[in-house]
């Protein structure tokens, strides 16, 4: 790949393609995120086996071949608008905007770029257009002097650093991956290695940092990503993160997870059921940490429940916890007797019978608070 050239491979020109997009067009997207979408597409179509790269001698002399076999392009995917998508919602690319605007992106940075298109090359070029006074993207179809391979898209002059980022965003160019460190779910994978703490990833590529202990890999179906594939709804990724944790987490490790208060639970309040094992794991936790008492998911709860007879109850300040603990089936709560002294007794009397009385009723008052002074000592 390094000492191929274009021009030893491609045959004369026979047509130029002009694309409505300036040179200009998303001036934050960097080469990495270029090549992003030229891996995406890859990725839908049969995944990334047939990719290499490698880095030159000399610094901005690295490569990457990103293969797709048995596929070649039409030139209507080169229409804004058109691709070859399907309505598979566990895809996220099809050929279509994105690998437009992966071309734009390369060629604008001053990077080589060549598409083997079966029987066709495609160079991304940028030419003035008179019409609209602005350099604009050009795709130049060649004559393919080589034996068709499907669909292969070459990329030339990356740095290192560049080729460095690609590899590191994309979890499917990192080799096997531990699958000890791994906890698969419907939704998708926990990754437990500490390489990964914190980042999220989407069908194998990275979107964002996070801020939580794991690092996670989402379905493609599972979340909904912005035009720029680096964001993700904070609300959504936590309630998937917990979710799949509740799902194939140990209920060992979810209790210990809860009681830490580690982030990527964080959303276990606001679950309606939880499953049996982790409850009754919570419930085990709490009698080893509190006793066999009742719990309080908040101060005011704790003061309701002592003021109607559950004096030991116990509180944390850990709602998620204490959610799980009241959860399990084998939770109760008993009100414990309330033994009163013959003065509170006497006290209670006197404030449920004399407190609005009238001067009428002074004398029989009075005795009474006399009474409860003696009874001081008084056993019940």
């Amino acid at each position: 790949m390094q000492n191929a050239t274009v021009n030893s491979i491609r045959g004369r020109l026979l047509r130029t393609y002009p694309l409505s997009l300036s040179a200009t067009y998303l001036k934050h997207w960097s080469v990495v995120d270029g090549v992003r979408e030229i891996l995406q597409n890859a990725l839908d179509h049969g995944g990334l086996g047939n990719t290499t790269w490698g880095m030159g001698e000399e610094e901005g002399t690295g490569y990457m071949v990103v293969g797709t076999p048995d596929i070649q392009l039409h030139p209507s995917v080169l229409l804004l608008g058109n691709g070859t998508k399907s309505e598979d919602c566990g895809k996220l690319g099809g050929f279509g905007e994105g690998l437009k605007v992966a071309l734009l992106i390369l060629a604008r940075n001053g990077l080589t770029v060549r598409i083997i298109n079966g029987d066709k090359i495609w160079i991304p070029e940028f030419k003035e257009d008179p019409d609209f006074g602005a350099k604009m993207l050009h795709i130049e179809e060649y004559e393919n002097l080589s034996e068709p391979v499907g669909l292969s898209i070459e990329i030339e002059c990356l740095s290192q650093t560049e080729l460095d980022s690609i590899i590191s965003r994309t979890l499917h160019l990192q080799g096997a991956l531990s699958p000890e460190n791994i906890i698969s779910t419907t939704k998708g994978d926990i990754l437990q290695e500490e390489q990964f703490s914190g980042k999220v990833f989407v069908g194998g590529l990275y979107i964002c940092d996070s801020g939580m202990k794991s690092g996670y890999n989402f379905k493609p179906e599972t979340v909904t990503l912005n035009r720029d594939r680096q964001t993700l709804s904070n609300w959504d990724m936590k309630t998937l993160t917990e979710r799949m944790w509740l799902e194939e987490g140990s209920p060992e490790v979810v209790v210990s997870m809860c009681l830490d208060k580690v982030d990527d639970i964080s959303h276990l309040q606001y679950e309606y059921s939880y499953p049996e094992d982790v409850t009754e794991e919570a419930l085990k936790t709490h009698i080893k940490l509190h006793g066999d008492v009742p719990i309080a998911d908040t101060k005011s709860q704790l003061d309701m429940m002592i003021k109607d007879g559950y004096t030991d109850t116990a509180f944390i300040g850990n709602e998620n916890f204490s959610n799980l603990v009241r959860a399990a089936k084998s939770y109760k709560e008993v009100p414990k007797e309330i033994v009163k002294t013959p003065k509170e007794i006497l006290k209670e009397f006197a404030s449920d019978w004399f407190e609005d009385s009238d001067q009428a009723i002074r004398a029989p008052l009075e005795a009474v608070e006399a009474l409860i002074q003696l009874s001081e000592g008084w056993r019940a």
